[in-house]
């Protein structure tokens, strides 16, 4: 095929090839290298973003725990729990040297005293707007003192984190409709220790809602968001409310996998398709309690910088290469006329 073709087109073919093949190697080593590099950033950029959150919810549950143990060390309180753990001590007043002595409080007045103080709290602007009811539980499960009036005599036997405080730990306990609003709310409880043995738990029911205050605050982008989810996979903070207690993400086709990565408290970057969609979501554990935080991105969002480089490289690469094709056109025309105008000399 060669030998066919004139001097000039042989030599147009051959300076094309020598632009075209480098020029073709260095634009792809730019292109999948620039691509790493930027993706490998996106990627630890929204793992963080997703840290940065579960960090925040961290901090609400150390700060919750701590007003739950100096409420669990309060005299007031503590007398309260004592005296439902065991009411029969205060059946009259004690007879001593032939005299009456004089009467302690009942556990109705150290119970009003306990209801007093907790009310207060949840009255406190600022504070009390985040409880459901700041309650006492007796040791039966009982709730024995509540500051919301609709919680007196709830059974909290069956929640973990009742079982796990009577058993002498502070915990925050796994979000779940709450027994008296049917709300989503998540407790925190500790022990109400009086010598040396617990007598009671006192527990903060707060309002799940904060979960979602501190999500929505957050700008994912354009079009992404964040939301957490508890040990299980179950959402229990969603920008969409109907969301919350109902989806459960190891469910749903597609998130599977990075569903297994949240439940089992890794942090990191994952994608994935969900209804069609191609995403990348990052998630990060929130230590305190188990959950995970997860932000998410559409990566035609996500990548958007990944693809401006591309196309850059590819334009300059498309404008060097008609550039070099011209250049080379127009030499090998030249050196052609004067290789043709020897040849006719020579002959």
């Amino acid at each position: 095929m060669l030998k066919n073709m004139k001097l000039g087109a042989k030599l147009v073919l051959v300076g094309t090839l020598l632009i075209v093949i480098p020029l073709a190697v260095v634009s792809l080593v730019a292109i999948t290298r620039a691509m790493s590099g930027l993706t490998a950033l996106e990627d630890e950029q929204l793992a963080s973003r997703a840290a940065t959150i579960a960090e925040m919810v961290d901090r609400v549950f150390a700060e919750e725990q701590k007003i739950a143990l100096s409420l669990s060390v309060d005299p007031d309180i503590v007398a309260a729990a004592r005296a439902a753990a065991a009411p029969a001590t205060e059946t009259g007043p004690a007879v001593k040297g032939g005299k009456a002595a004089a009467a302690g409080p009942t556990a109705a007045e150290l119970a009003s005293r306990a209801d007093q103080k907790l009310k207060a709290i949840a009255a406190t602007k600022g504070l009390g707007e985040s409880y459901e009811g700041l309650v006492i539980i007796a040791p039966d499960g009982r709730c024995v003192v509540s500051s919301n009036p609709k919680g007196a005599g709830v059974d909290f036997s069956d929640r973990d984190y009742f079982k796990t405080a009577l058993a002498g730990r502070v915990n925050a306990g796994q979000a779940a409709r709450s027994k008296v609003t049917n709300k989503p709310i998540t407790p925190i409880a500790a022990p109400i220790v009086s010598e040396d043995k617990v007598v009671g738990v006192v527990a903060l029911i707060a309002d799940v809602s904060f979960l979602n205050d501190i999500i929505t605050s957050q700008k994912i982008g354009k079009t992404g968001y964040a939301f957490v989810t508890d040990n299980t996979g179950l959402i229990i903070g969603h920008p969409k409310a109907e969301n919350v207690l109902t989806l459960d993400i190891s469910k749903v086709p597609g998130m599977e996998e990075v569903s297994r990565k949240m439940i089992s408290g890794e942090r990191g970057t994952y994608s994935y398709v969900y209804q069609g969609v191609a995403k990348t979501a990052g998630f990060a554990p929130v230590k305190a309690i188990g959950w995970s935080v997860c932000v998410t991105l559409p990566d035609s969002e996500y990548l958007a910088p990944v693809e401006e480089i591309r196309n850059f490289v590819l334009i300059i690469a498309a404008m060097c290469l008609v550039l070099g094709v011209l250049i080379n056109l127009l030499m090998s025309r030249a050196i052609s006329k004067q290789i043709v105008k020897g040849v006719d000399f020579a002959q």
